[in-house]
């Protein structure tokens, strides 16, 4: 796929189900990515996608090829008068610098916010590249007023920021919990161990890294 903006170039012309599929984005000049977005031709529905980097720190956005075929569609957008820090759009949620300008050595901060609807999603996966293909090191700090906030130091030229959120997963509603060996142990949200073999009062709990919750 090859626009004015950029190119998106697939491993796979074809692919089976359940096979993955990386994206390379390569930007033309003055142009960033934006937006990324893959859905089933059949119905649109939206097909998940990651970010993957390979031993060399190469970066991709991968999907799982579903059952059908899918339209990859790519924005780009120019970048503006003096900007180096540039940030990818993702879905149910967005990364924000206070700057668009830093110079080498200058500290980035980064903010993410949910979008409105969203208010439970939360980030996946964050990164953030140079123009050669080098992956700065992302470091958090606690502000006091803004909460978590992740930040970076200016390496070369550009920063690309490449961001995605998810939504979690449903917890699992039940009337009571029972002793199952192949089930694994079962923890109360401060991370203790409690006995199934008992009845546990009303409450979430955490089994095989899945929220329960009693009711």
């Amino acid at each position: 796929m090859k626009s004015e903006g950029g190119e998106v170039i697939s491993t796979h012309v074809q692919a089976k189900q359940n096979q993955q599929v990386n994206l390379k984005i390569v930007p033309a000049t003055g142009y960033f990515l934006a937006n990324l977005s893959v859905k089933l031709q059949s119905g649109g529905r939206d097909v998940s996608t990651r970010i993957t980097v390979d031993g060399q720190d190469n970066m991709y956005h991968s999907f799982l090829m579903p059952a059908g075929n899918v339209v990859v569609t790519a924005t780009f957008e120019k970048t503006a008068s003096n900007q180096n820090i540039f940030i990818f759009r993702a879905k149910y949620g967005e990364v924000v610098s206070h700057v668009l300008h830093a110079d080498p050595g200058q500290q980035v901060n980064l903010e993410t916010r949910v979008k409105d609807g969203f208010t439970n999603a939360e980030l996946d996966e964050l990164y953030v590249f140079n123009e050669k293909g080098k992956r700065l090191t992302i470091k958090t700090i606690m502000d006091p007023t803004e909460g978590l906030v992740y930040y970076f130091f200016m390496e070369g030229e550009r920063a690309y920021v490449f961001n995605t959120f998810k939504l979690p997963e449903e917890p699992t509603a039940i009337s009571r919990l029972q002793a199952d060996e192949e089930a694994g142990d079962t923890y109360d949200l401060s991370g203790r161990k409690v006995d199934t073999s008992v009845r546990l009062p009303k409450g979430v709990y955490i089994r095989n890294g899945k929220k329960i919750v009693l009711k």
